[in-house]
């Protein structure tokens, strides 16, 4: 016997009306109408920003235009530990380098849905692009 599956990890079926022409096409080309549907929605709401999403890049923008480092280790150390305070969800500074006098870096976070959302940043001479 199966073992019964967790209810966050259960999915919910839904009906929807398409064209028959469009259905036929589908049906032509034997796609998986389900995973189609689904791979649809994962983009439509991957793309969106969400709460978690804002709130990273308000926190990650002021933080970096007040402060100056020596370091890219104590840039890293300094910006983790301030979301780490303000945040109550684990994020992740990451691939922090500086070329050609700007400084790029990463933030990694799961979004509301439990989907892996990765900010850029990018210090430059002008401002900070988040």
């Amino acid at each position: 016997m199966n073992p019964r599956k967790k209810e966050e990890d259960k999915k919910v079926k839904f009906g929807i009306c398409v064209d028959p022409i469009i259905y036929k096409k589908m049906d032509d080309e034997m796609i998986n109408k389900s995973r189609l549907i689904e791979t649809l929605l994962n983009e439509h709401y991957g793309k969106q920003k969400t709460y978690k999403g804002m709130l990273v890049e308000i926190i990650v923008k002021s933080f970096l235009q007040e402060h100056l480092y020596d370091s890219v280790d104590e840039l890293i150390e300094k910006l983790q530990e301030r979301l780490n305070l303000n945040l109550n969800f684990e994020t992740n500074v990451f691939n922090v380098e500086t070329k050609n006098g700007h400084t790029f870096g990463k933030i990694h976070f799961n979004d509301e849905n439990n989907m892996v959302k990765v900010i850029d940043f990018t210090i430059t001479s002008n401002g900070v692009i988040v």
